[in-house]
């Protein structure tokens, strides 16, 4: 099993926007039973339609496929991915509750904030399943054009401007606080319950700017309602629109 530095190691080397699943560390007795002999629960920490959402459900029906067993996901909202995470690592260790999250919510999460659950103990990876790249968000009318442009208003207006997430500690926060940090800027940090809201705060204009993947912002993108200044990777991506 990771510990927590090799975790946090991953998230830092990894697309910050990495599904992983796991499931409660699993007891010596049940991993001698035969598995799975009943159906699975996928617990989802984030409000339907979001990106991990989508690929969480995605992967649910790939591994009911290949196990031949029924996988039920389960959204299980709230407390910035916490609530549904600590389901999950407060399950009987029978590897029958496992969860469908980003990285953030068992690398960087505990190291900034106290959790509910122990990631390190209570939790086992078990495989990353999808890795997208982040796209940095703004209105069409937002007065920076290019990513240049961007970073040096921002820097000329400190604490001025503010920023969406889809939660304190999740990957959306996690990314951009990392942007802001390695470019030295200061904005202000909104948090929502979910990128759902996160996404419509910064369409209705009560943040400035934000970052999210392409599987929930490319349509805004390409339909003209955001524009996407930067990307995560460093380099282009058939994912994102322009």
């Amino acid at each position: 099993m990771l510990n927590r530095r090799q975790l946090f190691a991953l998230t830092a080397l990894s697309p910050l926007a990495a599904p992983a699943i796991l499931r409660g560390a699993v007891s010596p007795a049940a991993a001698q039973a035969p598995w799975p002999n009943r159906q699975i629960r996928m617990v989802i920490p984030w409000p339907p339609g979001q990106a991990t959402d989508v690929v969480g459900r995605l992967a649910g029906q790939r591994l009911s496929e290949r196990l031949g067993q029924v996988v039920v996901p389960e959204n299980r909202p709230g407390a910035g991915g916490q609530i549904g995470t600590d389901l999950v690592a407060k399950a009987p260790p029978d590897g029958h509750v496992i969860l469908s999250a980003s990285i953030g919510l068992i690398s960087f999460s505990p190291l900034v904030q106290r959790t509910p659950y122990d990631a390190e103990r209570e939790l086992a990876p078990v495989v990353i399943f999808g890795i997208a790249p982040f796209m940095l968000l703004v209105k069409p009318d937002f007065p920076a054009q290019d990513l240049r442009s961007f970073m040096a208003l921002v820097k000329a207006n400190p604490g001025k401007y503010s920023y969406n997430s889809s939660g304190i500690g999740g990957a959306q926060h996690l990314v951009c606080a990392l942007f802001l940090a390695k470019a030295g800027l200061d904005a202000l940090h909104v948090p929502f319950q979910g990128s759902g809201p996160a996404l419509a705060a910064l369409l209705g204009g009560q943040v400035d700017f934000g970052f999210d993947t392409p599987a929930a912002a490319g349509r805004l993108v390409r339909d003209g309602q955001l524009r996407a200044l930067g990307l995560s990777t460093g380099k282009p991506s058939a994912q994102v629109p322009g």
